[in-house]
């Protein structure tokens, strides 16, 4: 690898690093989705042999993940309470092993595309299409793609999610650095143009289809007041909790304070309060809450008569503890039997492999094996079909289209972020669940332990986000449509991403000479 292929490499991973920064960040790029690639592609333009294809793309990998998810040493840090050097190291490992679409696609490109039947124009198309196939097919545990930047910036174009998802987004922006390098490598000649007005027509088309969807949504015909509380119990509270009783019944109390200062906020009568992840310090298994801090919050609610949607520990069929969604009356009982958590976090709620080789869990001995969710379950309180989420499940736009088709009217996301630190990773989390909210047209609330909270409304804009490692509660009134439609993204639109990639695959096959047949024809 020559050092200007070092450098090509090096500046693209910075670029695209950037454009996963959080809102507010004073360093985002987040445009840079657009041109991130076409240094690292020129490079490999110029590149004989795979081997350096392969290495330079390894070290942009290394680069993005490192800006991207450099917060795992935090989280290693805080969760396994190991020292810093261990957790640097484990993070350099992280990047070394996660995000290989980057090198894989190079190598594959330049195995089967980079030919001399093929223009140059036909192998930058070839190499744009690979790359979105590799990051479809190979993203790290954080389910992140491009595609997000686009609400982080808040244009228009999002709204076409609601047909073809975030992840068609994220190929268009790539595609758009094919365009971009064709209009750099044809500088010096009339060509550029065409090519930079083939991007420019693309990104306003889109952004136009946008636009035109946005002002041609059906009017919401309900509206839900709900009121969201942030406690900020940090990480070595929440261990104690797990220990020590009478520091639960403080935590609990911290809950009321927090709701009862919003209560005396001048508010109608709410639909309901939420409480983020695991709030309830203790297990709920029966409807009536008859034991240990049941009472307490049944009386609670009784009295200041406000239903609320709480994280807590369950228990399933098998009686192994959940993490759980909670829906109470005014009462204090179940408005309808709890959701249990159907997608569990590796190696912070199971150990991956440990039902085939037990021994695994000796090695993760502080991680807890939680039963896992059987099936979909909507939540119903006061009329209102809740569609719940926790935590990691907001990462997957298959959970919120399962859930907006079972009939779904809001989407409820409830989290703990607080091993992941203040800085980031809220912030990309936040940002994919808020996605959802376009994809299926509920809004979505998010209520989270020490930040990010907020809320979506159906055509995306977010109206409310909270201070991050801060006490904070929000009274919202969130507009909504009583019987809404089904999108096409719901049904059949995850599929065009695919399709999109698979038919401009086959047109670079033809073109190749691959298939004499359909060429000649």
């Amino acid at each position: 690898m020559t050092r200007q292929a070092l450098l090509s490499a090096l500046l693209s991973g910075f670029l695209l690093g950037l454009t996963t920064l959080g809102h507010g960040q004073v360093y985002h790029l987040h445009w840079a989705i657009f041109f991130g690639f076409v240094p690292l592609w020129a490079s490999w333009l110029k590149t004989k042999k795979a081997k350096a294809v392969f290495l330079s793309g390894w070290v942009c990998q290394i680069t993005f993940t490192l800006i991207a998810f450099h917060w795992l040493a935090h989280t290693i840090h805080e969760y396994a309470h190991v020292g810093w050097p261990l957790a640097l190291l484990v993070l350099l490992l992280f990047c070394a092993l996660a995000n290989l679409q980057f090198p894989l696609a190079g190598l594959v490109w330049h195995m089967l595309f980079r030919h001399k039947n093929l223009s140059v124009t036909w192998q930058i198309l070839a190499l744009a299409l690979v790359t979105a196939t590799f990051q479809r097919l190979l993203t790290a545990v954080f389910h992140w793609n491009f595609g997000y930047a686009w609400l982080y910036m808040g244009w228009p174009g999002v709204q076409v999610a609601e047909w073809v998802g975030f992840r068609w987004l994220c190929t268009f922006s790539i595609c758009l650095n094919g365009l971009l390098l064709l209009a750099w490598l044809n500088r010096k000649n009339k060509k550029w143009k065409t090519y930079a007005s083939f991007a420019l027509a693309a990104f306003l088309l889109v952004n136009g289809m946008g636009w035109w969807r946005l002002r041609s949504l059906p009017p919401p015909d309900a509206l839900a007041r709900v009121l969201l509380v942030q406690p900020n119990i940090g990480n070595r509270e929440k261990e104690k909790l797990e220990k020590d009783q009478t520091f639960r019944e403080v935590a609990l109390a911290r809950y009321y304070r927090l709701t009862d200062e919003a209560l005396r906020q001048p508010v109608t009568s709410l639909d309901f309060v939420l409480w983020p992840e695991n709030a309830f310090p203790g297990i709920i298994g029966e409807r009536e809450l008859k034991f240990g801090l049941g009472p307490s919050l049944r009386k609670y609610l009784s009295s200041r008569k406000i239903p609320l949607v709480t994280g807590s520990y369950g228990i399933d069929e098998e009686f192994k503890i959940t993490n759980a969604l909670f829906a109470l009356t005014k009462e204090g009982v179940w408005s309808s039997p709890p959701y249990h958590k159907r997608i569990l976090l590796p190696f912070g709620e199971f150990v991956p492999g440990a039902e085939i080789f037990p021994f695994l869990k000796n090695w993760f001995p502080d991680v807890r094996e939680f039963g896992r969710g059987g099936s979909l379950r909507i939540l119903e309180i006061g009329g209102i079909r809740l569609g719940p989420q926790i935590c990691y499940e907001g990462l997957f736009d298959s959970v919120s289209r399962d859930l907006a088709n079972a009939g779904t009217q809001i989407i409820v996301n409830v989290t703990n972020d607080s091993w992941y630190g203040s800085w980031q990773e809220p912030w990309q989390h936040f940002y994919i669940t808020m996605a959802k909210a376009i994809e299926t047209r509920r809004p979505l609330l998010r209520g989270t332990n020490t930040g990010v909270s907020g809320v979506a409304l159906a055509d995306g804009t977010i109206t409310r986000i909270s201070p991050v490692a801060t006490e904070w509660f929000g009274l919202e009134e969130i507009p909504y449509r009583r019987n809404p439609e089904p999108t096409f993204f719901m049904g059949w639109g995850f599929w065009f991403d695919w399709i999109f990639i698979g038919l401009g695959l086959l047109l670079v096959l033809i073109r190749k000479n691959l298939f004499p047949v359909a060429n000649r024809l």
